[in-house]
């Protein structure tokens, strides 16, 4: 199955979104980011086992990129039209920019573009220039990559490091 691989630079770290194509239309999308094992991986996960779901039941994309562009946390990543407010508003805006406003279906994923076949990892060039809009490709200073949210002050400023996990916005540690 064709599948498109969107890297996006959200306030929790770098999100690998990839969406899978049947008959042209978006099917399946899988979403990574962090380290195996942590809170915001499986919340990452969980929002993509739903899209997909949503997607197999006929939701239309541009309801989901509705549903999701917007939604902000605490921290944000970038300026501008650029900035991301969070891990569901980067998936948003993916979805939007690439199936939405690009005309890749009106929303719906019905496509007349050329299918491109191939592994979980390609990016066309059509998705590349759309995505360039908002996406961020290398990590800046300041962006956390591996946090985790912290169970006292809920902010995503939980690290790993010398055998204890300490926030880093609060104080709090687990050793």
């Amino acid at each position: 199955m064709p599948s498109h691989s969107f890297p996006v630079m959200t306030p929790l770290g770098k999100l690998r979104l990839f969406v899978t194509e049947l008959d042209g239309k978006p099917f399946e999308v899988f979403a990574i980011i962090g380290r195996a094992g942590s809170d915001v991986t499986a919340f990452t996960e969980a929002i993509g086992r739903l899209i997909s779901l949503a997607l197999r039941c006929g939701v239309p994309v541009k309801l989901i990129a509705e549903q999701l562009r917007g939604i902000g946390g605490s921290r944000s990543a970038g300026f501008g039209p650029a900035r991301v407010l969070s891990v569901p508003d980067a998936i948003g805006k993916v979805l939007f920019e690439h199936y939405v406003r690009n005309g890749r279906g009106n929303g719906t994923g019905d496509s007349n573009d050329e299918t491109v076949h191939g592994d979980m990892a390609h990016t066309g060039e059509a998705a590349s220039q759309a995505s360039d809009f908002f996406l961020h490709h290398d990590a800046g200073p300041g962006v956390l990559e591996a946090a985790e949210l912290c169970p006292e002050c809920q902010n995503a400023a939980l690290f790993n490091g010398e055998g204890c996990r300490k926030c880093h916005a609060c104080g709090y540690s687990e050793c």
